[in-house]
């Protein structure tokens, strides 16, 4: 975190600051339990897990990775929201993240279902027919 600007000598084309390092405070990962259940259960959604890396983050919530590390990898591919990964970015404590990053999924489910209901109209009427409006999201190019 920037400490304080310091003066320019007028003889770098850039400016200097005096940093604060960021200590992340000690948190076990049992402390956040609710948190990877939580991204478990979205990334168990249809939405989420037909996203291209949707599978390989079920993958590691399943695996023995420590969840804040998931919640990095997780807001570094998945979130393009400049200002959240910002923030994120200012934030030391590793749950108060991982609920960021939970609500930034929550807010791109509504997105998701819109784009898979885009469906090529031949592959909406048997969907329609068959009765399953729940199937593989296909792009209306194929």
């Amino acid at each position: 975190m920037i400490e304080r600007e310091v003066p320019s000598d007028g003889d770098t084309p850039y400016r200097r600051a005096d940093l604060r390092l960021l200590v992340e405070p000690p948190l076990m990962e049992i402390d956040l339990s609710n948190e990877r259940l939580r991204l478990t259960a979205l990334f168990s959604d249809g939405r989420l897990q037909r996203l291209p890396l949707g599978r390989q983050f079920m993958q590691m919530l399943s695996s023995p990775l420590p969840t804040a590390d998931v919640v990095d990898l997780i807001a570094f591919n998945l979130l393009d929201d400049v200002p959240v990964k910002q923030r994120l970015l200012a934030e030391v404590n590793p749950r108060r993240r991982a609920q960021r990053v939970i609500a930034a999924l929550d807010a791109m489910r509504p997105i998701l279902e819109l784009a898979r209901r885009q469906v090529h109209p031949r592959r909406q009427h048997e969907l329609t027919r068959a009765g399953n409006p729940n199937d593989e999201f296909e792009s209306p190019n194929e």
